[in-house]
């Protein structure tokens, strides 16, 4: 445990990745939502053990850059006490799910992608076998609102609907529909289902799209138990209005997914509950008035939705 496990892709903080700069680790938080005090801290880590620049990636995952070697095992015991530290580097490699970052307060939401996150990760932390899944395989839990997720690349797709939840694969997929009470075995019956099917292709696909279009969506459905009720899953849209306020929240964008500690610190600082990661390199304030946007301006951040660095 006090020497890093050196990786060459999808970095960890059990896992981290080495580069140019030092050591890269990927923080995997929940839903997104970090609260003020965990962000000062995660700050004060990035300066203490690393170089003091972040980045927020296209999973909401919050990445500290530059953290050195000798400070590894001090740093890990730091995150441990924010609880933002998995039992092992399987536990943390297989969370990779986005959801929606509003549900709690977009009206037009049809049910909590935090709270069905939450026990999708449960369930596939506890699942042996799942940790045999490529590093990049995901999930995406899409609260059928205003912030939808179907420009973010997933392997299996939850997505609330009125009369249950939809689940669809990468790859142009029919859809089945099942009740928000099957959504996680669902989803981890797909899972095996690619476990099982990828090895039968050749050469053997690392993600859901590619098998899906060797072997069809059927064929996934069907290993799974699952019923598709047709059509074609539409093209990803465009990532949704995120910059400026809102009646609900303030949000600005990170030129280029990168932050300072300093700006970490100034999110929390202006924060009214918490901090809202996104997987579009933009942050969420919920319960923050536009007369702060001109601060988180001077402060870096991209605060208008006409600005050409979006």
């Amino acid at each position: 445990m006090n020497e890093p496990l050196i990786r060459g892709w999808c970095p960890g903080v059990r896992r981290p990745m080495r580069s140019g700069d030092g050591l890269i680790l990927r923080l995997r938080i929940t839903g997104g939502r970090l609260g003020p005090e965990t962000a000062r801290a995660i700050a004060d880590i990035a300066l203490r053990h690393g170089n003091g620049e972040l980045d927020l990636g296209r999973r909401g995952g919050l990445q500290l850059r530059g953290v050195r070697e000798d400070g590894f095992a001090a740093l890990l015991a730091e995150v441990a006490t924010l609880g933002l530290l998995d039992a092992d580097a399987g536990a943390e490699a297989i969370r990779n799910v986005v959801a929606s970052p509003l549900s709690d307060l977009d009206e037009t939401a049809e049910g909590d992608a935090f709270a069905l996150a939450r026990q999708l990760e449960t369930a596939l932390v506890a699942d042996g076998p799942l940790r045999g899944l490529p590093a990049k395989f995901g999930f995406s839990i899409d609260d059928g609102g205003r912030i939808g997720l179907g420009a973010v690349p997933a392997d299996v797709r939850l997505k609330f609907a009125r009369d249950g939840v939809a689940i669809s694969l990468d790859g142009g997929a029919p859809t089945a529909r099942i009740q928000l009470k099957e959504a996680v075995g669902a989803a981890l019956r797909l899972a095996r289902a690619f476990l099982d099917l990828a090895p039968t292709v050749d050469p053997q696909p690392r993600r859901m799209a590619a098998l899906v279009g060797h072997l069809g969506a059927e064929a996934m459905f069907a290993v799974a138990g699952l019923e598709p009720i047709g059509g074609v899953s539409p093209d990803r849209p465009e990532a949704p209005p995120l910059v400026g306020a809102f009646p609900t929240h303030l949000g600005v964008a990170l030129p280029f997914g990168r932050l300072s500690a300093g700006q970490l610190r100034t999110l929390a600082d202006l924060s009214a509950s918490d901090i809202r990661l996104t997987p579009f390199r933009a942050v969420l304030l919920p319960g923050v008035s536009a007369d702060v946007l001109p601060s988180l301006s001077e402060a870096g951040f991209i605060s208008r939705p006409d600005d050409p660095l979006l």
